[in-house]
């Protein structure tokens, strides 16, 4: 199973896609977003923000940091 999963920064989008998994540096520790996972939004710290799309394909993605929504299997994340 997989969500909608969006990276957008203030210029371009980062990432537009499915995903199964992503994982990210929020200021309390790393989190993972998996299919079905508790609404919530955080602050991100600056580092790498790891994507496992359904094609078991993994993405890499830098961040300065930013927020992170998800709710009802929809995740963004907003940089900067």
């Amino acid at each position: 199973m997989s969500y909608d999963l969006c990276i957008l920064d203030h210029e371009k989008e980062l990432f537009y896609g499915k995903a199964e998994a992503m994982t990210a540096e929020a200021l309390d520790g790393e989190l993972t977003v998996l299919t079905g996972h508790a609404p919530i939004m955080t602050m991100l710290k600056a580092g790498t923000i790891r994507i496992k799309t359904p094609e078991d394909r993994s993405v890499a993605i830098e961040v300065p940091g930013g927020l992170l929504k998800v709710r009802s299997n929809q995740v963004a994340v907003l940089c900067g």
